[in-house]
């Protein structure tokens, strides 16, 4: 049991002004957590079980009007990626192996979309991840080709490396299922610029999902390595701010505030952000711009470290995308109050808006640093897995935090694994299976560059849930 487990849990629910406060209760968390997964809240589409391990893998789920598809690479779910993406029979004369590998994958997709209830059209949000610049162009081709009118709202990064071989990209996307009420829009505004095409917002109901934003310049703007002046600091000043701090303002400022606006939000109603930052060393000065920028009311942030170069600008240094409510909606945003140790102490637990739940990023960490059990695992490797470890401890905290907010670890719907040792994925696996069964998983992996911010530990987990009731 991690060391971080509170001896008297305590729950704060804040809905504007409303706060409450009550005490766990009630059936065990595994209880309702079983309870949960046997009502069949959260659909598997199109479950696979993969590799030798017998991994079992949802392409998609669905969950009310939402359909998740994660992990989506070009598989046979077999052997990995087949010979005919990676070694075309005549390579010079027909596709590349880039260009087959996004078009398997965009096969997949449109499979999951057509199980779960919907198509190409009513996707709303997709996040590519890759291991080498030059898949990009290929892979976005592809892309413009396959989704039709709607683009949608689009974060892509250059990580080290993916779960499997040969393999150069890797997409998590999100649709809807259509009603009369519930059909995507994308607001697309000439001074909010998208670097690969996707539109800078996309509106569905109460929600806004806002793409990848970096310090891009407007045209005829003056710039600086590519990025614009107003988003570095003065090349003559000694001490005229850090680099993150500037570029962090004018990407806040000058791009996710206008987007939201254009959208009909603003900044009090995000709900849920990631944030790539390539250099760890920006890691504490990027949070005091950010507690800035909220006015203390931090939205579920995820920060993951990525490798540097890893942007559409290369000397960029930070990319974030988010979601939020309209103003106006008739879902609210609840902040999530629960005492398990955060991987930073500004940020809430978790966010409940609507009919979902955003964690802030997790790590096997309790008040003193990395856990006890993972230390101890660590000091005696061949008696337990660390990953394994690590993802108990990850776990135990997201079952509390589901608990607290009415829903439970049956109900996920994304899990993002950020890994700086890809080998230890099956691990992590393990400690899922342990806690929701032979259940199929919408997961995805990436290999990140280490250390991790907190030392000793080595995988971070995004985690996102469907929590329906009211909110």
């Amino acid at each position: 049991m991690p060391a971080d487990k509170p001896n008297a849990r305590r729950l704060a629910s804040k809905t504007g002004r409303k706060k409450s406060v009550s005490k766990a209760g009630g059936p065990s968390l595994l209880m309702r957590t079983r309870t949960s997964e046997a009502a069949g809240v959260v659909q598997p589409v199109l479950p696979v079980k993969l590799g030798p391990g017998a991994v079992h893998y949802a392409q998609g789920v669905r969950a009310g009007r939402w359909l998740f598809a994660t992990g989506l690479m070009a598989q046979d779910f077999k052997t990995g990626v087949p010979e005919s993406v990676t070694a075309p029979a005549f390579p010079l004369f027909d596709a590349s192996p880039a260009q087959r590998e996004a078009a398997m994958i965009f096969d997949h997709l449109d499979k999951v979309l057509a199980a779960g209830g919907t198509s190409c059209e009513n996707i709303i949000r997709i996040d590519q991840f890759f291991t080498n610049i030059a898949a990009i162009a290929p892979y976005q081709a592809t892309r413009r080709k396959r989704l039709g009118a709607i683009t949608p709202a689009s974060t892509s990064m250059v990580m080290e490396a993916l779960p499997l071989l040969n393999a150069t990209m890797l997409v998590d996307a999100l649709a809807v299922i259509p009603a009369p009420d519930f059909q995507p829009r994308a607001v697309v505004k000439p001074d909010v610029i998208p670097v690969s095409g996707p539109s800078p917002s996309v509106i569905v109901g109460d929600f806004v999902f806002v793409s990848g934003q970096l310090a891009t310049a407007d045209p005829g703007a003056a710039t600086r390595d590519g990025l614009p002046q107003e988003a570095c600091v003065p090349a003559t000043a000694y001490w005229g701010g850090q680099a993150i701090q500037a570029e962090t303002n004018y990407v806040l400022r000058r791009r996710i505030s206008p987007a939201l606006e254009r959208a009909g939000s603003s900044v009090k109603n995000v709900v849920k952000a990631q944030v790539y930052l390539t250099h760890l060393e920006d890691l504490q000065t990027f949070r005091q711009v950010w507690i800035d920028y909220f006015g203390g009311e931090l939205p579920a942030t995820t920060i993951v470290v990525a490798p540097k170069r890893s942007i559409g600008i290369a000397a960029a240094r930070v990319e974030i995308n988010i979601i939020a409510l309209r103003d106006g909606a008739v879902a609210r945003k609840e902040i999530i109050e629960y005492d398990v140790a955060p991987a930073y102490a500004e940020f809430p637990a978790a966010v409940k808006a609507g009919d979902l739940l955003f964690l802030s990023g997790l790590m096997a960490n309790d008040a003193n640093g990395v856990a006890l059990d993972v230390k101890a695992t660590a000091n005696q490797p061949l008696y337990g897995s660390s990953a394994q470890a690590q993802a108990s401890v990850i776990l135990e905290k997201a079952e509390t935090i589901c608990a607290a907010a009415g829903t439970s670890l049956a109900n996920i719907v994304r899990a993002q694994h950020f890994l700086t040792d890809l080998s230890e994925f099956y691990g992590t696996h393990n400690a899922l299976r342990q806690r929701l069964g032979e259940r199929a998983l919408p997961f995805s992996a990436v290999g990140v560059p280490g250390p991790m911010p907190i030392p000793g530990c080595s995988m971070l987990m995004d985690l996102w849930f469907y929590a329906p009731g009211k909110s």
